[in-house]
C-alpha cells in the first residue's frame, strides 16, 4: 500500500531515528521495503539512495538519487538530495559533475550552509582551493556569531573576493 507524502516523511524521519552507523543494514533492508512498497514515490527513492550512501555504498546511492530528481523530488529532502548526489559524485571521483550541481544546489538553496561546504569541499577536490576557501571565508563570515569575526568581516569579505576572482596569490599577496 502506497503511503500518502507526509506519511513517507514521518515514516522515514522515525527510521532515521533508530538508523545505527555501526549496523546500517536494517536501514538499508528498511528503505529499499519502502520504496518497493512506494516505487513511484520520490521521497522513498531519496532515501533509499541516503541509506545506501549512510552505509557505505555511493555507487548504489547514486542511481536512487538520480532517479529521485527525475520523478520530481522537492521541498526539503530536494535541499538535502543535492548535499547527498553532490557528495555522492564527489566520491565517486566525478569532480566535475558534484561542483556543478551543488553549485545548482547553492544557487537554489542560498541558505543552506551543508550544501556549500560540500560545494567548498567538491571545489577544492577539483583544484579550485581558492575559490573553496572563499566560500568557506563567506560562510565563516555570515553564519559565526562571534564579535571577533564580525569587526573583521569587512577584511575577510574582501579577501573573499580576491580569491574568487583570482587576485590572490599562494604567498598571500594580491596580484593586483
Amino acid at each position: 500500500m502506497s503511503l500518502s507524502t507526509e506519511d513517507l516523511r514521518r515514516t522515514a524521519a522515525n527510521a532515521w531515528a533508530e538508523a545505527r552507523r555501526d549496523a546500517p543494514a536494517p536501514t538499508v533492508r528498511f528503505f529499499a521495503s519502502l520504496l518497493e512498497h512506494n516505487p513511484d514515490a520520490p521521497i522513498a527513492m531519496f532515501h533509499r539512495a541516503r541509506s545506501l550512501d549512510f552505509s557505505g555504498r555511493p555507487d548504489l546511492a547514486l542511481p536512487f538519487y538520480e532517479a529521485a530528481f527525475e520523478a520530481g523530488l522537492d521541498g526539503d529532502e530536494l535541499r538535502h538530495a543535492f548535499a547527498g548526489r553532490g557528495s555522492t559524485l564527489r566520491n565517486l571521483g566525478r569532480m566535475e559533475e558534484s561542483v556543478e550541481l551543488l553549485g545548482e544546489g547553492h544557487w537554489r538553496f542560498p541558505e543552506d550552509a551543508v550544501i556549500q561546504c560540500y560545494l567548498a569541499l567538491a571545489m577544492y577536490s577539483a583544484g579550485r582551493s581558492a575559490p573553496a576557501l572563499a566560500l568557506m571565508v563567506d560562510l565563516a563570515v555570515e553564519r559565526i556569531d562571534d564579535p571577533d569575526l564580525a569587526a573583521g568581516a569587512r577584511s575577510l569579505r574582501n579577501y573573499a573576493a580576491a580569491l574568487r576572482n583570482g587576485y590572490w596569490t599562494p604567498d598571500g599577496g594580491a596580484s593586483r
